[in-house]
């Protein structure tokens, strides 16, 4: 999903200073995620459903922070 890394690297600095500096880039990952799942986009859903519907989680596969914190719950 390197598109969504992509496409969500300019919010980071928003979303840092509006709410919390960690995790900002996952926030705005998971955004992206839910806004593609709705509108039927099969990779999205697909990492999505990999992590039981939890769009951060997916977030934080997707960058690596934590790449145990879906495999984990699986």
């Amino acid at each position: 999903m390197q598109l969504a890394m992509t496409i969500t690297y300019p919010e980071v600095a928003l979303e840092a200073t509006a709410t919390n500096f960690d995790g900002a880039w996952e926030r705005c990952i998971a955004r992206f995620l839910k806004r593609k799942s709705d509108q039927g986009h099969s990779e999205a859903e697909v990492i999505v459903q990999a992590c039981g519907g939890d769009y951060l989680k997916a977030a934080y596969i997707i960058t690596s922070s934590t790449p145990e914190s879906c495999v984990q719950d699986s």
